[in-house]
Parts: C-alpha cells; sequence; structure tokens
C-alpha cells in the first residue's frame, strides 16, 4: 500500500512518463517514487550586497613596490 506522499510522487511520474521521447523519467525516476523520495524545489541563490570600494587605494598617488626579475639558472 502506498502513502499519500508515495502515491502522488507515483502520479507524477506517470505524469511525465506520457511525455515526449527524452524527457521520460528512467528507472531512478521510478525508484524514487516509490521508495518514498521525492524532489526538493530549491529557490534561486541569493547574491551577496555590494560591498563598498575604497577609492583612496585606486587614486594612483599610492607609492609602488618594485618586483625584481631575475633570469633563471641553468
Amino acid at each position: 500500500m502506498l502513502t499519500e506522499r508515495r502515491l502522488a510522487a507515483v502520479r507524477r511520474t506517470w505524469a511525465q512518463a506520457d511525455g515526449p521521447y527524452g524527457t521520460r523519467p528512467d528507472l531512478t525516476a521510478w525508484l524514487l517514487a516509490l521508495g518514498g523520495r521525492d524532489t526538493i524545489a530549491l529557490g534561486s541563490a541569493v547574491t551577496p550586497p555590494v560591498r563598498p570600494v575604497d577609492e583612496r587605494m585606486f587614486d594612483g598617488r599610492a607609492p609602488r613596490g618594485r618586483i625584481r626579475l631575475s633570469r633563471p639558472k641553468l
């Protein structure tokens, strides 16, 4: 006997099986439906807020360091 949750999952899988080739459920979808496992609907990702940039760091007047380049030793 199927629980209400499993019955709903099996009905959704049957409805998907009626679709065109390539969209029909595979064996894994049937196992998940009959096993009482279901899909989890995820919301969209929340983008982090834009952090303010300290424009003084990019005014071009700050002293710059030097990088020494040397030839590799053979």
